[in-house]
């Protein structure tokens, strides 16, 4: 199922408010003066729990800009913002919103995981055979148990989506794409291929028709 372009529009708002919220309570943090909210958010609690929402402040989703999101949609987001909240918390990593010079998104950064940590990539397969966000908060705690650094606005964004029909298909398809991709710029390239261009007998690649 193809995720509309509003629903695309309303994950970009949800982005937008956790950048916000995240870097606030981050700056905070690093003053010395917030610790209890990151305390709140490590402990065992369910994403959708009201008191955690109220607790975030997501004011930034009550905007009357045009595209306003309806009561159901503000649910799905406040749902999203806390859970990439939470994973901020849990694992104490930094939220940097990713840059072409410094990429932060999930994907990437599971490339980098599983370079240092090859189960990882079990990990995300798990990860991917679920389709509630019940079943994959758990599993990417474990992934992201180790990371120094993440786009957790962005995560909250797929986290948005994840939620909608079709969802977990498609954000996993995106998961997967940046996954490959940054795990393809890390692998150096070795000698097979020259060799195979020396070879007379090798046969040519046959040529991408896309």
């Amino acid at each position: 199922m193809t995720i509309s372009a509003a629903a695309q529009a309303a994950a970009r708002r949800v982005q937008e408010a956790a950048d916000t919220r995240l870097r606030s309570v981050q700056r905070r943090q690093q003053a010395g003066v917030e610790q209890r909210l990151p305390a709140l958010l490590r402990r065992p609690m369910a994403p959708d729990d009201p008191v955690l929402w109220m607790e975030l402040d997501l004011t930034a989703l009550y905007t009357d800009q045009p595209g306003r999101l309806d009561e159901r949609e503000h649910g799905r987001a406040s749902t999203a913002i806390t859970a990439a909240a939470q994973m901020w918390a849990f694992t104490k990593a930094r939220h940097q919103p990713t840059r072409t010079d410094t990429p932060t998104a999930f994907g990437t950064t599971l490339a980098g995981i599983t370079a240092a940590r090859p189960n990882a990539h079990d990990e995300l397969t798990r990860a991917l055979n679920t389709d509630t966000l019940h079943m994959l908060l758990p599993r990417l705690r474990s992934l992201l148990r180790d990371i120094d650094r993440l786009d957790f606005a962005l995560l909250a964004h797929d986290l948005y989506l994840w939620q909608l029909p079709g969802g977990p298909r498609h954000v996993g398809q995106q998961w997967v794409a940046h996954y490959t991709r940054a795990r393809a710029a890390r692998t150096p390239r070795t000698s097979n291929s020259r060799t195979a261009s020396a070879d007379p007998t090798a046969h040519p690649a046959p040529e991408s028709t896309h």
